[in-house]
């Protein structure tokens, strides 16, 4: 637009950018793809869905509870979360997804592994020798395999409590209710109390070559810390909104 236009013609002109530039954003919004979960926020979700399943303080392993603990760990440390990313129904659901579907990995995983250490195939009917079993440390190895948790005594004690009978997650999660069923906040055991219980484990299972560090890794200690804050209270804070079944 020139200075020496009439101001018809530079209205004109002002009209004519102004439905260019609409033109242009038009293209950017229909340009962008529509926002996905990143491999970053992936891996976090699965090492902290990790961390609450073997947290010696869940109260339960399936339902809302440990969804529940793994939405307000995103919550509070947001990763690569968009801004406001939870009154986007469409891009929250993706998250939710996220998160179920890491949890039913982790639940299959405990259970394949638990099953063949009992078993030498999946069809026996007989359990193996104790010999060919794996100890409780060596599961838990296995059990943290691509996560950022250690093995130690109180993660040995989540292992010890699993069995792998038809089921046995809602069983699991029955005793642990019956640990304290007023609350469903369940009492940690000691680590030094809980050596007396381990020491049963290789007559049971394998061979006793190992020994467990009893300190808690940074990460653990965080999720242990997260989940006794609020576990009282996860049980409604997020029925409504984030609800869903398990279906392993």
């Amino acid at each position: 637009m020139s200075c020496k236009d009439p101001p018809a013609i530079g209205e004109a002109k002002l009209y004519v950018q102004g439905l260019h530039l609409e033109n242009l954003l038009t293209k950017f919004v229909i340009a962008t793809p529509p926002w996905e979960p990143s491999d970053e926020l992936i891996k976090n979700i699965y090492s902290y869905a990790a961390a609450v399943l073997l947290s010696p303080k869940l109260s339960a392993y399936k339902g809302n509870i440990p969804k529940n603990v793994l939405f307000a760990i995103l919550r509070q440390y947001r990763f690569d979360l968009p801004v406001g990313i939870e009154h986007n129904p469409a891009n929250w659901a993706k998250v939710k997804n996220a998160i179920e579907f890491a949890f039913t990995q982790l639940r299959s995983k405990f259970k394949k592994t638990i099953a063949a250490n009992l078993k030498l195939h999946a069809k026996d009917k007989n359990h193996a020798p104790k010999a060919q079993h794996k100890n409780i440390f060596a599961l838990t190895q296995i059990m943290v395999e691509n996560t950022q948790c250690e093995v130690n005594v109180l993660l040995c004690r989540k292992t010890f409590i699993k069995d792998s009978s038809t089921g046995f997650w809602d069983a699991v999660d029955l005793e642990l209710a019956k640990q304290s069923p007023a609350s469903l906040v369940v009492v940690p055991m000691s680590p030094s109390a809980f050596h007396h219980i381990l020491k049963k484990d290789p007559g049971l299972h394998g061979v006793d070559n190992y020994q467990i560090d009893e300190t808690i890794d940074a990460l653990q200690q965080d999720v242990d810390n997260i989940i006794e804050a609020a576990n009282v209270t996860a049980v409604t804070s997020e029925n409504d909104v984030e609800g869903g079944e398990d279906d392993d």
